[in-house]
């Protein structure tokens, strides 16, 4: 009986050494840092004079995201344009110093710190106040939305996001064209009642130009070069 009862319990041992060792490894899942993408920007003036960023290290793998944060950076430095087919991402630093040189355009200070004010980099996610429904103009009648769990916006901000959404995609919104609900049931209620063709305006998107519109000045937002 007591060698039955040592056999259990070396039993029961080796089994929670295992789970331990289980349990451990599972708390580094996920934990590898963002991928760092090299940015280059080439950016224009209405004449058609060419210029370009420093290269510009971020955590972000994502052209559009990228071309609204340079948008909104060249409205505020001489109305400087640029377009998704302008913004350039390398894997190493190498590559995009390599693009830089050889496109020879005037260059710009425009930098990975400038960059990041206008991007939702370590920005907290907040829970939805308000349900947005946008509907928009287009080239052959209204178009209209889903609905946008949001936390709390003017009417203003949602109009000037959707106005830069739409720019050179052939869409218009007008001044009274967001409208705010205090439930999802109610958004999906006025959206149905509608019955417009659907707006292919996507949250993630919107996100992106309502980041733009009041970049951040804190130094924690912005990732180091």
């Amino acid at each position: 009986m007591l060698i039955r009862n040592r056999s259990r319990f070396v039993v029961a041992a080796v089994v929670m050494s295992l789970l331990s060792c289980s349990a451990k490894k599972s708390v580094n899942v996920n934990t590898a840092p963002p991928k760092t993408t090299y940015w280059v920007v080439v950016m224009w003036t209405l004449i058609g004079t060419g210029y370009i960023s420093e290269v510009c290290p971020l955590p972000v793998d994502d052209k559009e995201s990228i071309a609204v944060a340079a948008r909104a950076w060249g409205a505020s430095h001489r109305g400087l344009m640029a377009l998704e087919d302008s913004v350039h991402g390398f894997a190493t630093q190498e590559e995009a110093e390599k693009f830089r040189r050889e496109k020879r355009y005037i260059a710009l200070e425009l930098n990975s710190a400038e960059l990041s004010k206008y991007l939702c980099i370590n920005h907290p996610s907040l829970p939805p106040t308000d349900y947005w429904v946008v509907i928009m103009i287009g080239n052959d009648g209204d178009y209209i939305s889903d609905v946008f769990p949001l936390p709390a916006y003017d009417d203003a901000d949602i109009v000037a996001a959707a106005h830069n959404w739409g720019y050179g995609k052939g869409f218009q919104i007008d001044d009274k064209g967001a409208y705010r609900f205090a439930s999802q049931e109610e958004a999906e209620k006025f959206r149905r009642e509608k019955g417009l063709p659907a707006l292919r305006l996507s949250l993630e998107s919107l996100n992106k130009y309502l980041c733009a519109l009041k970049p951040s000045s804190s130094k924690a937002d912005t990732p180091p070069k």
